[in-house]
Formats: C-alpha cells, sequence, structure tokens
C-alpha cells in the first residue's frame, strides 16, 4: 500500500516540477527559519545558567559614540 501511495506521490511529483520546486524550497526556508529561532531562543534562555546565582544576574549594553573622522580631516 505504501508502495502505491509513493509511486502516485512520485508521478505527481514528476508531472508538476515546477510547483514541487516551489513547495520544496518554501519547506526548507521555513525549516531553517525555525531552526534558526528555536537556536537564539535556546541561546537567550541558557545565557549564564551556570552561575549559582544565575536569576539574579543582568545584562547591560553600551554603545559608544565615536566622533565623525571625516569631519576632522577636511578642517
Amino acid at each position: 500500500m505504501i508502495k502505491n501511495y509513493l509511486k502516485i506521490a512520485l508521478r505527481t511529483l514528476w508531472k508538476n516540477k515546477g510547483y514541487a520546486a516551489i513547495n520544496v524550497f518554501g519547506l526548507s526556508v521555513a525549516f531553517c527559519i525555525c531552526v534558526f529561532l528555536f537556536l537564539t531562543a535556546y541561546r537567550q534562555l541558557t545565557f549564564n545558567s551556570f552561575h549559582e546565582d544565575a536569576e539574579r544576574i543582568f545584562r547591560t549594553h553600551h554603545r559608544a559614540r565615536m566622533p565623525d573622522i571625516s569631519s576632522r580631516l577636511w578642517r
């Protein structure tokens, strides 16, 4: 029975190559996005989790602004 289903599926894919390619491409992109989101969430949730008081740790960001070099060159 499964052999028959596979045969019909392959015939349909062979007959509609463009449609099958679009579906496979969309499925692969969606799978890559899901894996990326999972890995990003996993990294954020396990950041500094090896510390004894991990729930009391806070992370801050600071971006330093440097003066524009091109304005100093033309003075």
